[in-house]
């Protein structure tokens, strides 16, 4: 309950607008909330056909598979049911995301109880991974959200090789797998991570059959559950020469050592470096805490001197230390090579990361993990109740008084909501819906530029979509495919007259143009539009005109 609890309370006002306000991490535009929105509509309207079709996104229409163009989320399944019972899309979004951080609290509270912690330690660390400075800058990008399948998959893999058993690499498969199902970027970087941290795990029980039988079962079962949807993700990539990063736009989403010491949120302590002037276009805060590197320093070396804690440690800070050396990108060299780019030459699915700067999460990580490891030395070993109060107290009071330094050490911040349209659908959606016939639409304007924030229009229009349920010409995603791209290009300059056949000969069946864009009158003027172009239907409350494209037939025969 405390965890449900702290989740409403960090998202704050969230609670009071569940059904109605989608949380930006305080940093509009809404394009990648509703965007995660549209995938999660996807998935549960998939559910309901058996998942026919299930690659074949209504966006990009006619390219094939374009649901593979990003992140798939099976695991947004779980809030399905609120779509289709209730028909609020935001409030089945808002389900998820405070799901999501719930369990995150709740599997790190198992993984402290899991190495012996008492109730007040696990209730700490299950409060500082729940309030993780990472995850609440990474907020609007909902897949970033959840670590459950990250601290479990870390956990079980170190208890596997501790104590091999069966259970063990089923928890450990299961874990990866569902890594995999919550966040691409996760299930891959943590396969990454854990192998370079897997050298603190080296121990007799690697010398036994045994122990190998049962990786390899945990991996079998990891990858059933994650090559179903990773074939058809790399066979849709191959098919896309436009579909590699280039090494320019990965080193400029690469993390620098300094962003570590500037977290994001409000912060008892000021960052230790000043910004870096060329990078003003990101806030670029990924540090933990100050305060909570220092007291995770200081776990590090308490689990050092401990024979039975030694080797857990280790781990943990290896973990950190590989995510944060990976996070750095192509740039950080060793001995005068890249290991990032070696990486990227040799492992699927690498070379179409473009945002290495995500690695951070597993720093996060390991530094609350060892900062409990700091607080667990302050927890007072037995508690008798033949000593006075003020005794207890005493007892108590390292722990309260550290705990409480790096809980407030950095604190979420206030959220900015971006409010979902209310009241009923607009007409010319419902219009949409029930009148048109088969064919695909285009909305405009289309994006002006490649910045998120230029895609916030096109990702309004895929939100209505799941109302209209007609496949878009246009659309966003994690890639764009180069018929989409050299449209947009051409109709950066719409209304312009030149724009109008570029339109006609888009594909779409139907075209969305804002009045005070380009008026009814004006466009069937024009010679690119009056011998095929017809106004459907016009919504004087909305503002929007819909065109039908007549066939090229049509055109012709009226010439």
């Amino acid at each position: 309950m405390w965890y449900v609890v702290l989740a409403l309370i960090a998202t704050q006002p969230l609670v009071w607008h569940l059904g109605d306000s989608l949380p930006l991490a305080g940093k509009p535009p809404a394009t990648v909330p509703l965007f995660n929105l549209w995938t999660m509509w996807w998935n549960a309207d998939r559910a309901t056909h058996g998942f026919a079709d299930y690659w074949q996104a209504p966006i990009f229409d006619p390219i094939d598979s374009a649901f593979a163009f990003s992140e798939p989320q099976p695991m947004l399944l779980i809030v399905a049911p609120v779509i289709w019972l209730t028909g609020n899309r935001v409030l089945a979004y808002n389900c998820y995301l405070l799901l999501a951080l719930v369990l995150n609290g709740w599997a790190a509270h198992g993984l402290v109880r899991s190495r012996g912690g008492r109730l007040a330690t696990c209730l700490l660390g299950g409060t500082l991974v729940e309030i993780l400075p990472w995850v609440f800058w990474q907020l609007d990008c909902l897949q970033l959200v959840p670590l459950c399948g990250v601290i479990w998959t870390a956990r079980y893999a170190f208890e596997l090789l501790e104590r091999p058993a069966w259970g063990a690499a089923l928890r450990l498969g299961l874990a990866h797998g569902l890594t995999y199902w919550l966040c691409n970027y996760y299930g891959l970087f943590q396969t990454l991570v854990l192998g370079m941290a897997g050298v603190c795990l080296i121990q007799r029980s690697l010398l036994s059959w045994k122990t190998w039988a049962l990786l390899l079962a945990a991996g079998g079962i990891s990858a059933a559950m994650i090559l179903p949807l990773a074939i058809t993700q790399r066979a849709v990539m191959k098919g896309q020469a436009t579909f590699v990063r280039d090494r320019p736009s990965i080193v400029g989403l690469s993390a620098q050592a300094r962003d570590y010491t500037d977290p994001p949120g409000r912060r008892l302590l000021p960052a230790f470096t000043a910004p870096d002037p060329w990078r003003h276009s990101v806030e670029w805060r990924m540090g933990p805490g100050n305060l909570r590197l220092i007291v995770a320093v200081l776990g590090l070396l308490a689990g050092l001197c401990a024979a039975d804690r030694r080797r857990y440690v280790l781990y943990w800070a290896a973990i950190g230390l590989a995510g944060f050396a990976l996070s750095l990108g192509p740039d950080n060299l060793f001995w005068g090579k890249s290991p990032y780019d070696f990486l990227r030459e040799h492992v699927p699915g690498l070379a179409q990361i473009r945002s290495p700067f995500r690695f951070a999460m597993f720093v996060n990580l390991a530094v609350m993990v060892l900062v409990i490891e700091a607080l667990q030395c302050l927890h007072p070993r037995s508690i008798d109740s033949s000593k006075t109060p003020r005794r207890r107290g005493a007892a108590w009071a390292p722990l309260a008084v550290v705990g409480g330094i790096v809980l407030c050490d950095v604190l979420p911040v206030r959220q900015t909501l971006w409010r979902a349209p209310a009241g009923e659908l607009p007409a010319w959606v419902v219009w949409l819906r029930d009148q048109a016939g088969p064919g695909a639409v285009l909305s405009l304007p289309t994006a002006p530029g490649t910045t998120v924030d230029d895609y916030e229009g096109t990702t309004v229009a895929m939100y209505w979509q799941t109302w209209h349920r007609r496949p878009l010409v246009n659309g966003y995603s994690g890639f764009f495919p180069e018929r989409d791209l050299q449209l947009r290009n051409n109709l950066r300059r719409f209304p312009h007259r030149e724009t109008l056949p570029v339109i006609s000969s888009s594909g779409a069946r139907y075209v969305l143009i804002p009045r005070d864009m380009a008026p009814s009158a004006w466009i069937l003027q024009q010679p690119g539009a009056f011998l095929r172009w017809i106004l459907q239907f016009s919504d004087e409350a909305g503002g929007i005109d819909i065109y039908e494209i007549a066939p090229l037939g049509v055109g012709d025969a009226g010439e």
